[in-house]
């Protein structure tokens, strides 16, 4: 397995479940026919998580609002952006988004 005895296997299935929860929730993926693809990678002890979805409705972002009432949701992406060293979005509502988040600790991939 990629992420068997890997210091960070916890964080990659939090990362990996909140970024594809996000397609589904989110984005025209979560409707009938609709498909998100799942990427997962390990390069130069990085791990590399990303979720393609289908767009159409707006653009993920980091929420940071402490006086949302709604406590329960919303805050997926910024528990994502605390667990990774980087996080970034590619793509548009049009065309679909890749989100990604790089995480410290992977093991180095076997030649």
């Amino acid at each position: 397995m990629l992420f068997a005895d890997s210091p960070v296997v916890d964080e990659v299935e939090l990362v990996a479940g909140e970024l594809a929860a996000n397609a589904i929730r989110h984005s025209t993926s979560g409707e009938e026919g609709g498909v998100f693809t799942l990427h997962l990678m390990v390069r130069d002890g990085l791990a590399l998580v990303g979720v393609r979805d289908l767009g159409g409705r707006g653009i993920p972002a980091v929420r940071n609002d402490p006086l949302n009432t709604r406590l329960s949701r919303g805050r997926g992406l910024l528990a994502v952006s605390r667990l990774a060293g980087t996080l970034g979005v590619y793509g548009n509502p049009l065309v679909g988004h890749l989100v990604w988040a790089e995480l410290d600790g992977a093991p180095p991939m076997i030649p």
